[in-house]
């Protein structure tokens, strides 16, 4: 797309200096294979010209300049042109008395447009944007370059001098010196560029920013996993982290894995879902009675916005195994009204049937041997 073609000054003299220093400048959106300017004044077209840019040549008759911009087959063309008229007789003298005509003044160029600033800045009602400005070797001239964290809403501010008129494109006619603020402040998902122009009749004047993506480094891992307060079914699972970090890498939250002990098939132990970064504690109601272990990672977003977790690195807790409780069905009786005097005889029983489970069973033994003055059982 050929933003703008002008030819300055668009009139001259035969033979006057001006003939020989007229301004062809002009303006094409990328995505071009070739840009090239031709005109019966030139001896062959001008190729592979940059996107932006002027030249000056010379005509010494009327002439047509035509830019062509070049997209493989697709072209697409702005005209201009020079009038060049011859200089004007030289008079003879006037008849005594006669007074000498008044040359008509020339009219003095109109001066471009300026860009004073045109820069970019985090918006205010966005405390978690982060917007830096940063130094790029390879930008275009007249280009800024920013780093933007993902998400962040920002705004767009220029001021101008000698506008008549300010568009910034793809956005629309803005105000000669303002701002795009909240509401209209902008999301920044991916890298993009944005582009002012400054309007007068001298011509149009452009700016441009180039935006990137910050790079966001992975959190550090969660420290001193540990599993407590285990039951059958249960275990509270604690971990350390510090909210120094938690702000540093603007951590969203964390996630408890577990497999059975001794294995590295790890799964996600909270149903997928992410615990709050303020917490330190989770407790696993799922937990089986068969061993397990368990790691927690912390997770931000990457540059593109996705999750990204923390490596596990030492943070794997020990070997969890839930002590396995007596059933119910093996409960001893109350025995605790019987006085401390009472005698048991040897034809005194308790007519409980063991469990053959080796573990439930030791653990009936040692409550059995706990009571007193209870000699036997069976």
């Amino acid at each position: 797309m050929i933003e703008f073609f002008t030819v300055t000054p668009n009139q001259v003299v035969k033979g006057n200096p001006e003939a020989n220093a007229i301004n062809l400048t002009w303006s094409v959106l990328s995505g071009t294979t070739n840009i090239q300017i031709s005109g019966p004044s030139l001896a062959s077209p001008l190729q592979n010209l940059s996107s932006r840019g002027s030249i000056t040549v010379a005509a010494s008759s009327t002439t047509l300049f035509i830019l062509t911009a070049f997209n493989g087959a697709l072209t697409t063309s702005s005209q201009g042109s020079i009038t060049v008229i011859d200089p004007t007789p030289t008079p003879l003298p006037p008849p005594t008395g006669t007074p000498v005509p008044t040359a008509t003044p020339r009219p003095t160029p109109f001066p471009p447009s300026i860009i004073n600033t045109f820069k970019m800045k985090a918006d205010p009602a966005d405390g978690g944007a982060k917007v830096d400005q940063v130094e790029s070797s390879s930008a275009s001239p007249g280009t800024t370059v920013y780093s933007v964290k993902w998400g962040s809403r920002v705004v767009l501010e220029w001021t101008t001098s000698g506008a008549q008129s300010v568009n910034l494109v793809n956005f629309g006619s803005q105000p000669l010196s303002g701002t795009t603020g909240s509401p209209s402040s902008i999301v920044i998902q991916a890298p993009r560029n944005f582009q002012l122009q400054a309007i007068n009749p001298g011509g149009t004047t452009d700016a441009f920013i180039q935006v990137n993506l910050a790079p966001v480094p992975v959190p550090p891992s969660p420290d001193i996993v540990n599993a407590v307060d285990q039951t059958a079914t249960s275990v509270n699972i604690t971990w350390n982290y510090d909210n120094l970090n938690v702000q540093k890498y603007d951590v969203i939250g964390f996630r408890v894995y577990k497999a059975a002990n001794g294995s590295t098939s790890y799964q996600l132990a909270n149903n997928n879902g992410l615990i709050t970064n303020t917490a330190r504690s989770w407790v696993d109601s799922n937990a089986p009675i068969t061993c397990q272990q368990y790691k927690v990672v912390a997770v931000n977003l990457d540059s593109t916005g996705n999750p990204q977790e923390s490596g596990s690195g030492s943070n794997i807790g020990g070997s969890q195994c839930p002590a396995t409780p007596v059933p119910a069905a093996y409960n001893l009786p109350d025995y605790s009204n019987v006085s401390a005097g009472t005698m048991w005889t040897s034809s005194t029983s308790l007519d409980v049937l063991l469990p053959q489970d080796e573990t439930v069973a030791s653990s009936f033994t040692n409550r059995l041997r706990g009571m007193a003055r209870v000699p036997q059982y069976r």
